[in-house]
């Protein structure tokens, strides 16, 4: 399937390209074109109405999200996860333990290996956040699993799976040098986090192989008083060696704004990620955090008793709205920091991180106020999947069959309580969508004893609902209802009670649906 983005502010590695288009050969970026004339032979065009055209997000520090936590290890948790930070520009993704036992760390490793197999995933690999840490600097971590490195641990871990790309340690703990050492004899990033690492810590630590800071400011000391002289802390240290890159939780609070503009300018675009560290609750409606200890308050995470900020709510396009409105970040730098520099560090810019001809096609669009209107994603879902009201929302077959796969799965697990994979009903121009959506409905129809029928329809049918409100938000003067079948196919009843509220709902609207 061939591609065209048409009309958009196309940013590449050599610049913006106003009003150019970007030509996509089934999940690869074929050209970046000057103009918006359409290609021959092109299957699908996506107007992108002067919107600015971004390389898609790729984030490296992220626990959960959709209201669950990567800790949970299995991957239910981990699709979802995932699922929800797509819906917010991250088209790439590394997940993150915190300090876990061993046999977390296994079963989480394990289920991130069997993604990492699937192109259409989007996971690229295992970040562990520990649990070698400074125990003064634990911040959110679990107390009761921090500990030193040892070789015996590590070793056999490391050695049974190749899902392992990044794990952080305080560079100041015993044997944490060494460790540090066999991780970049194996090709995995070695990161200095929850730390009290003095200079000389830190510069025997990169002489090692810590390259990288977690969450740079955050579980880490600057600069402090002993007694009556000042020493430098940990910032200090990697503001002085140039190799170390870092990143930052650009939300605006763990980090504040003129902070993050302060590590722009003193680390530069090529050595700054962005990321969210986001927790299970992340891109959810979950007021509460998977974690008990965590309590949310005015948008914030921390820990209940309030002696630490604990990991964010923040999303992708977030990330990008704050730096850039906030910290006065040019959208250009942003960007990079969102996708090139961290596809850099993670070692995966061959494919990733740019608009370039022969990288995936992993995009993100934002309006003039840097609201995402388009993600797309085509090396996990080749389709566009809305994440604004704005947006004109196109699919395709390989979607549903990405959905009957999942929904047979759960099927053969028998989990009564699991709600099965919906794709959203969508319009589109080029494909019947609605077609689609019945198709997959059919699916979840077909098997909806053995999910447990009263939990098989809820998932599907609200979801069903919230489209056609967010149909009525785009454009209301064009909503098309689908067959009233694809509701009643449903049974019990229950297809036809929502079917009849959303008649009443485009009657308040003076709204005559096409059935």
């Amino acid at each position: 399937m061939t591609t065209q983005i048409i009309n958009g502010r196309v940013l590449t590695p050599m610049g913006w390209v106003e009003g150019g288009s970007v030509l996509i050969e089934g999940t690869r970026i074929k050209s970046i074109l000057n103009h918006s004339r359409h290609i021959d032979g092109v299957d699908k065009v996506i107007d992108a109405r002067g919107n600015y055209v971004l390389p898609g997000g790729i984030d490296i520090h992220v626990h959960g999200g959709g209201g669950r936590d990567f800790m949970e290890c299995t991957e239910d948790a981990f699709v979802t996860a995932v699922e929800a930070h797509r819906r917010h520009g991250t088209t790439s993704i590394f997940p993150t333990l915190s300090s876990s036992t061993v046999p977390m760390i296994r079963e989480a490793a394990a289920t991130c290996q069997k993604l990492m197999a699937d192109p259409m995933s989007g996971v690229l690999g295992l970040h562990l956040e520990g649990p070698y840490f400074n125990p003064k600097m634990a911040g959110g971590q679990l107390p009761e699993n921090i500990k030193v490195p040892t070789p015996e641990e590590y070793k056999p871990i490391i050695e049974d799976f190749t899902s392992i790309r990044r794990w952080d340690a305080a560079p100041e703990l015993p044997g944490a040098e060494e460790f540090a050492t066999y991780l970049r004899s194996k090709g995995i990033l070695a990161s200095l986090g929850h730390t009290a690492a003095t200079y000389k810590d830190v510069e025997k630590g990169y002489r090692a192989g810590f390259t990288h800071a977690t969450h740079f400011y955050n579980a880490m000391t600057g600069n402090h008083k002993e007694g009556p002289y000042k020493h430098e802390g940990t910032v200090e240290s990697v503001y002085l060696i140039d190799g170390i890159t870092v990143e930052m939780i650009a939300d605006g609070i763990h980090v504040p704004s003129m902070m993050l503009r302060l590590i722009w300018k003193q680390k530069g675009v090529e050595r700054t990620a962005l990321i969210t560290d986001a927790l299970a609750c992340a891109a959810s409606d979950s007021k509460t955090a998977f974690d008990p200890r965590v309590i949310i308050e005015n948008g914030v995470c921390m820990l209940a008793d309030h002696s630490a900020i604990a990991g964010s709510i923040a999303t992708m396009d977030r990330l990008v709205r704050t730096a850039v409105q906030q910290a006065g970040i040019p959208l250009e730098d942003v960007s990079r920091m969102a996708s090139e520099t961290p596809a850099r560090i993670m070692g995966v810019y061959d494919r990733k991180g740019s608009l370039a001809p022969g990288k995936d096609a992993d995009i993100m669009m934002f309006d003039a106020d840097l609201n995402l209107t388009v993600f797309q994603h085509f090396d996990c879902l080749p389709c566009v999947t809305f994440a604004h009201h704005r947006v004109q929302i196109l699919v395709d077959r390989q979607r549903i069959e990405i959905v009957r796969r999942q929904v047979e799965d759960k099927c053969r697990s028998r989990d009564a309580d699991a709600q099965p994979v919906f794709y959203r009903v969508a319009r589109s121009q080029r494909i019947d969508a609605f077609q689609l959506a019945d198709d997959a409905l059919g699916v979840l129809q077909k098997n909806c004893t053995a999910l447990g029928r009263a939990n098989a329809l809820a998932g599907p049918l609200k979801n069903l609902e919230a489209e056609v409100r967010l149909h009525l938000m785009q454009n209301a003067a064009e909503v098309r209802l689908a067959d009233e079948q694809i509701f009643r196919r449903l049974g019990n009843g229950a297809g036809s009670f929502y079917f009849n509220q959303i008649l009443q709902m485009l009657r308040i609207h003076s709204i005559s649906p096409i059935i």
